[in-house]
């Protein structure tokens, strides 16, 4: 029988050696949550609803909210923590040493500690910016009772992954992945490029 530190520790240095890759997979899924559609209208509304983007048709005309206009610009930062995790946090681990890697990590891992709950808050918002758009689209005019249709809002699969129970699983292999590896860097003696040993 193994002893159960023996195997924590081997956990823990497997987790370690693959930070980079659990940082790049932080970055997809920050990634896909923004940019794919969660939520869809149908009915008098037509449209797809993502946290950068969105499309929404008033009987075939482009409509514009603010709401998902703010949720537009307030989705740059998870977007942009997305692409250092996923292109320059691996550049940096190829050319630099261990060190200055894992401290990269430790930082890429900070900032999603930091912004990665956004896209989970902002598609709470946005649910409750399209709730005013539901329900049944009627007015009275002069000619009588003006029925327009209903408007009923779908989720995607996508809204699945924006969970905050996602979020804080990644977040937290990714926290204890990237320390533990900054940790063995340090251990190792391994020195910044160009200082002498």
């Amino acid at each position: 029988m193994r002893n159960p530190s023996d195997l924590a520790r081997r956990l823990l240095q497997a987790i370690s050696a693959h930070h980079i890759a659990v940082g790049a997979l932080g970055g997809v899924w920050l990634l896909v949550v923004s940019i794919a559609p969660l939520y869809k209208l149908r009915g008098a509304y037509e449209g797809l609803v993502s946290l950068t983007w969105y499309t929404i048709a008033f009987q075939g005309s482009e409509i514009d909210l603010a709401a998902l206009n703010t949720v537009k610009v307030t989705s740059i930062a998870p977007v942009a923590l997305a692409l250092y995790l996923t292109v320059v946090q691996p550049v940096i681990a190829r050319l630099a040493s261990p060190l200055v890697a894992a401290e990269a990590s430790v930082g890429g891992a900070l900032a999603f500690l930091a912004t990665g709950f956004a896209p989970t808050i902002l598609a709470r918002y946005v649910a409750v910016a399209l709730e005013g758009l539901t329900g049944t689209l009627a007015y009275q005019s002069s000619a009588g009772l003006v029925w327009l249709g209903e408007v009923r809002v779908y989720t995607t699969p996508f809204l699945a992954l924006a969970s905050i129970k996602v979020y804080v699983a990644l977040v937290a292999i990714y926290l204890l992945s990237s320390i533990v590896a900054l940790d063995e860097a340090v251990k190792s003696g391994d020195a910044y490029p160009g200082s002498a040993s």
